[in-house]
């Protein structure tokens, strides 16, 4: 499904002129090499464009980014070997450099010598019956240029540490638009000479698995380019390398049938999608691909980002309509998609992807309808919300919450970051260990209030409240939680939370407020799992606290703890399970900030006295 929908957006985005056309690669360049007619390097100026970025702060900064020239296809091929029009600084100018050394044609295998000398050849052949200004000073740089006279150039010293992190163009001095890759009389070699290369006659032909056409398949496939902790010059996403992996005489990507067509067609795709911020987003080691498969999706990617990933877009004017369409949803109310030019009926896709050693590793691929996955988007906020939190929670602040705070290790597992974009986008059933470690966090973290970190935070509670709600929901049951507190709710677990914030309370206002440790960080935990054993002497520790209040105050807390009791017939629970202590912990968090406070509602108090 991923390559066959990688093939289909391939075909949009070449129609839209988005894409490099067939033989053809682009490359993010960063310097120009700007050569005298004689060959000679007048200057290397920098190409990049500057742009306004903002930090993780907020704050707005200057970046440079490497201009995309296109350029003759580039070799796949691992090892030495030569590039027409060459862009990397090794084969160039055949000097490797140190901070500490310099520049030095000698290494210990010989590479930067060899590079050099494939490079020089092979596009001295390459350009034989080519005349014009730019292509001539390109040959008399080849043919004068010699790196072991080189080491002390002042012009590459001037690069220093950036010399062999970047990539390079040729042009003209004094003419940085006549880029040597452009001239008319190299691409038109070029096509000929990739016309002519065309496919290896050694190459297997079979039904392509993709397109249905007995063709010639690929052997090795192009690497793909982007990927969080992926390979410095590319991961593949198909590649067979074992011999146990060899079946029916069929050796490497033969064994996948996909033709050199498709391949090349699925690579470039993904490539393009992972070269445009605004359709990948980094999760810890998982990069997240997303696309819309139709030709304007901008609209469509901004939606998304600003549902899941990040909700502080640039372009205000156009976050400002998003937040509209967005909040419509959430509350139920019909959404105009056709402001934003979007149509709800476009398929949508979300890719999760680890690279390991030899390859791209998938983790979850998501199809939908868009209309579909942005309704399920929606309603998983509002499965999240609670009273008194105005604002959506992002993938990320879920993360946040999975982790321990002492922990220095700030990822979480693949599978489980898969199955919550499975749930939030598709609308099904949260992970189990979502709310397994949720409640895991709560019962064993303690509150920081310097690093200023609560471990039953809002968060936290819509998570817990998402998970159970949603699990009865599709099992076609009654939810058995709200927004705020239930007075009427008479689940056992739901109750026993509402004693114990009501026995901390007491504790607080005994002590005036003056502890710097409660019953919650003694016996949260405990309560929490088996409140048949410690409940019975919390309560036991609640008379002597009553006992330090005005009377108008211990009749009040009296009463309400009486209420909670009656409610629970004089019975706690031997055990909760998984469930019933997320419900456990709600009721704690709904009645610990219950709004209803004595010191603000006296009249309250005093009629709760009488």
């Amino acid at each position: 499904m991923l390559i066959q929908a990688l093939c289909d957006y391939h075909d949009i985005i070449e129609k839209q002129g988005e894409i490099t056309p067939e033989g053809y690669t682009t490359v993010g360049i960063s310097y120009l090499i700007c050569l005298t007619p004689e060959g000679d390097i007048e200057e290397i100026i920098d190409w990049r464009k500057k742009e306004e970025a903002k930090d993780k702060k907020g704050k707005r900064k200057v970046i440079y980014i490497p201009r995309e020239e296109m350029l003759p296809e580039r070799s796949q091929k691992p090892g030495i070997d030569l590039n027409i029009i060459e862009h990397r600084p090794l084969y160039i100018f055949g000097l490797n450099y140190s901070k500490e050394d310099g520049f030095s044609p000698e290494d210990g295998t010989n590479k930067a010598r060899k590079s050099h000398d494939i490079f020089v050849k092979g596009n001295l052949d390459f350009i034989k019956d080519i005349d014009t200004p730019v292509v001539n000073a390109f040959r008399n740089f080849l043919t004068n240029w010699k790196p072991e006279e080189q080491v002390n150039n002042p012009i590459l010293l001037k690069l220093g540490t950036d010399y062999s992190k970047v990539y390079y163009c040729f042009c003209l001095s004094g003419k940085i638009n006549d880029l040597l890759n452009e001239d008319s009389l190299i691409r038109k070699k070029w096509e000929e000479f990739y016309l002519e290369k065309g496919i290896d006659p050694e190459c297997e032909k079979s039904q392509c698995a993709i397109t249905g056409e007995n063709i010639a398949l690929a052997r090795i496939h192009d690497k793909i380019g982007g990927i969080k902790g992926g390979q410095a010059a590319g991961t593949v996403l198909v590649s067979y390398k074992n011999d146990s992996e060899s079946s029916y005489n069929k050796c490497q990507s033969y064994n996948s049938n996909i033709s050199i067509t498709a391949m090349q067609k699925y690579t470039k795709a993904l490539n393009y999608l992972l070269s445009n911020n605004l359709h990948k987003t980094y999760i810890d080691d998982m990069t997240v691909v997303h696309w819309a498969q139709t030709p304007d999706n901008k609209n469509f990617d901004l939606l998304v980002q600003y549902m899941i990933f990040d909700d502080k877009l640039d372009d205000e004017s156009l976050n400002t309509e998003l937040k509209g369409i967005f909040n419509h949803l959430i509350k139920g109310v019909k959404a105009d998609f056709e402001t934003l030019n979007i149509n709800e009926n476009t398929t949508y896709f979300m890719v999760g992807m680890v690279p390991n050693n030899s390859r791209i590793s998938i983790k979850f691929v998501h199809k939908d309808k868009f209309g579909t996955m942005v309704r399920n988007v929606a309603q998983h906020q509002k499965d999240l919300a609670i009273e008194g939190v105005n604002r959506q929670v992002l993938l990320w602040q879920i993360k946040k919450e999975l982790i321990s705070p002492k922990s220095t290790d700030e990822k979480i597992s693949p599978p489980l970051l898969a199955g919550i974009f499975k749930s939030i986008v598709f609308g099904t059933r949260y992970p189990e260990q979502l709310l397994s470690t949720i409640v895991r966090r709560v019962k064993t973290d303690s509150d920081d209030e310097n690093n200023k970190f609560i471990k039953i935070n809002a968060t936290r509670i819509g998570i817990i409240k998402a998970c159970i709600n949603r699990t009865y929901r599709l099992n076609k049951k009654k939810e058995v939680l709200k927004m705020s507190l239930d007075p009427q709710n008479s689940n056992p677990a739901y109750l026993c939370g509402r004693l114990f914030a009501l026995l901390e309370k007491i504790q607080q206002r005994a002590s005036n407020d003056q502890l710097n440790k409660t019953i919650k960080d003694s016996y949260f935990a405990t309560a929490c799992s088996t409140p048949s054993v410690v409940f019975p002497r919390l309560l036991m520790l609640a008379q002597n606290h009553l006992s330090k209040l005005e009377t108008k105050y211990e009749k009040y807390w009296s009463k309400n703890i009486g209420e909670v009791i009656n409610m629970l017939e004089g019975e706690f629970p031997q055990t909760l399970t998984l469930t019933e202590q997320g419900i456990f912990i709600i009721g704690y968090y709904q009645q610990f900030y219950n709004k209803k406070d004595i010191e603000e509602n006296k009249e309250v108090v005093n009629n709760g006295t009488n």
